[in-house]
């Protein structure tokens, strides 16, 4: 899991924040570059309860603003991370 905390951070914490919260850097409560706030994966009801295959769906190949991260992990890197 600790290797997973690492590719999260990298890749997604960006954008969703540390704390699964949608609030990283490129946000940062809409001082960022960004003027979308990025999902909120730890409390936003559709997010918790998405399934899993969905989320790995999301991370393959987008979804909304959110480009693919298919050539930055590995298959077994995206599952990593949504575990």
């Amino acid at each position: 899991m600790k290797e997973a905390e690492r590719l999260y951070l990298v890749n997604c914490g960006i954008c969703h924040g540390t704390k699964l919260d949608g609030n990283g850097p490129l946000y940062n409560d809409g001082k960022g570059p960004f003027a979308a706030a990025p999902k909120n994966l730890a409390s936003d009801p559709l997010m918790v309860a998405m399934a899993e295959g969905t989320m790995f769906h999301s991370v393959t190949y987008g979804i909304r603003s959110m480009g693919s991260y298919a050539s930055q992990l590995s298959t077994k890197q995206r599952w990593m991370v949504i575990a």
